[in-house]
């Protein structure tokens, strides 16, 4: 089993977080962040140029402090991804 947070900054998907059975981190920017203006990365270890970073920077990442994580079901991202804002 995988769980699975959404990442928002100011209310905007920024990507999403997951551990895996390992319990290791990742971390996938949001496609539409990632070509947004003026987005930028959460981290300097954790670039736009790449989608995909694993466990050791999202580990550095505080999570709660620096992301709002909101867990979600699969007929709940949808309806977030259709304005891509939340709240």
């Amino acid at each position: 089993m995988t769980d699975e947070l959404v990442a928002l900054l100011a209310g905007r998907i920024v990507g999403m977080v997951r551990r895996d059975r390992r319990d290791q981190l990742s971390f996938t920017y949001d496609e539409i962040w990632r070509a947004a203006a003026g987005a930028y990365p959460l981290l300097l270890s954790m670039p736009l140029a790449a989608a995909a970073h694993g466990h050791k920077p999202v580990e550095a990442l505080d999570i709660v402090g620096s992301l709002v994580c909101v867990e979600v079901d699969s007929q709940t991202l949808p309806k977030i991804r259709d304005d891509h804002r939340c709240g």
